[in-house]
This record gives C-alpha cells, sequence and structure tokens, in this order.
C-alpha cells in the first residue's frame, strides 16, 4: 500500500509513515527514487507502539494471536 493510504488508514501523516518506513523498515522501495510500498499491518503494530508483535512479524510470524491481530486490521482496512 502507498504511504499515503498507510497514512490514512492509521491515522497518522504521511511524512510520519516516511519515518517510520525507515526507522522501523516497515515499507520498502525498489529502487532509489520508486514509490514506496508499506506493509500496513505492520504501520498498525507500531501506532499502537506493539514491538513484540512487530518484531514477530518482521521475522516471519503471520499465524500467532500477537500478529493475526494486526493482519487481521489491516484486511478490514483494506477492505473498507
Amino acid at each position: 500500500m502507498t504511504r499515503g493510504q498507510a497514512a490514512f488508514a492509521a491515522n497518522v501523516t504521511r511524512d510520519t509513515i516516511s519515518n517510520w518506513c525507515i526507522r522501523y523498515a516497515i515499507g520498502r522501495q525498489m529502487e532509489a527514487g520508486s514509490p514506496w510500498r508499506v506493509a500496513l499491518a505492520a504501520a498498525l503494530m507500531v501506532s499502537a507502539a506493539n514491538r513484540p508483535a512487530l518484531d514477530a512479524f518482521k521475522s516471519g510470524d503471520r499465524t500467532s494471536e500477537l500478529v493475526m491481530e494486526y493482519i487481521g486490521a489491516a484486511a478490514f482496512e483494506v477492505a473498507a
């Protein structure tokens, strides 16, 4: 999802999402200058200050309750 879309869903500014992409590695660019793509579930974890969930998500966990709560919330935001 774009930085703007993630910012809207997480109720923060686009600049905040940009900072989080760098600070928490929740987004990526395919190459320098290309648009950022943001993992909404990770942005929601950062917004909630849930570092254990973010660490689990970044290590590949997609099935624990800790992570699934945010994956479900992200899916709901995308579907809305």
